[in-house]
């Protein structure tokens, strides 16, 4: 057995077509056809990847020398990709396994996911769901989007432990209105400690239009009337639809 027959067997093993492993390579997929084929050789770096993946040493690349390799256990790896497609994308492709694996569709579910809905390690879609996400909904542990979920969470609308947007809530928020513990805003702000033009805060509360704070534990004090009056007087009527939300926390 050559090394383009070892890569192959190597590649098959672990259910990886010759896309799969250029991708993770970043290489063409004619390259890996001439390795496999024995028309041209891998570069050191690239033999020194290929090792890394597929659990083995360079000899056994290079020579077949076995000790300390890995070559009989499969990584887990599952793709589907439907038939059906709309705008060119598949309706549904699953990519998943150990390793880098990519999946782009209307629905697409991989380590790394591309789609209107995608779900994954690294995911991009109009419907985010993974670790690290982006989307006009993006649900995740650090979640960028229009309406983002998450530990770490950045959008229009940010609802989190750490909590930046126009509009914020979390553990510590900040935006133009925020509600957290810490709620920092530019306009109007309400937490245990608000800092704000309108700050509402219950331990302290600094704010440059409108302050009040009670100084005792889960209660506020003061006039809602008299909050919504400094909103509407202060507050540009761009920000109209944000006041009518933030309304609804006084």
């Amino acid at each position: 057995m050559n090394t383009g027959e070892r890569i192959q067997k190597l590649r098959k093993l672990n259910n990886m077509t010759q896309e799969n492993l250029a991708d993770y390579l970043k290489i063409s997929r004619q390259s890996i056809s001439k390795w496999e084929a024995n028309l041209a050789y891998p570069e050191t770096d690239k033999l020194i990847k290929l090792a890394e993946l597929f659990q083995v040493n360079v000899d056994y690349l290079l020579r077949g020398v076995e000790a300390n390799t890995n070559t009989n256990t499969p990584r887990y790896h599952y793709e589907y990709k439907s038939k059906r497609t709309f705008c060119g994308l598949p309706l549904i492709h699953i990519n998943i396994g150990r390793g880098i694996y990519k999946a782009k569709g209307v629905i697409a579910i991989g380590n790394i996911a591309k789609g209107f809905i995608a779900i994954g390690l690294l995911s991009m879609g109009i419907l985010s769901i993974g670790v690290l996400t982006l989307g006009l909904i993006a649900l995740g542990l650090f979640s960028l989007g229009g309406l983002s979920v998450g530990s770490i969470a950045l959008g229009i609308f940010a609802v989190g432990a750490i909590a930046c947007g126009i509009f914020s809530i979390g553990a510590i928020a900040i935006g133009y209105f925020s509600v957290g513990a810490l709620s920092v805003a530019k306009y109007v702000a309400i937490g245990d400690n608000a800092y704000a033009d309108i700050a509402l805060g219950m331990t302290k509360a600094s704010g440059t239009i409108y302050e009040s704070y009670s100084g005792i534990e889960n209660t506020y004090s003061y006039d809602k009337n008299e909050v919504i009056k400094a909103m509407n007087e202060h507050i540009p009527r761009f920000w109209t639809f944000f006041k009518k939300i933030i309304e609804h926390f006084i």
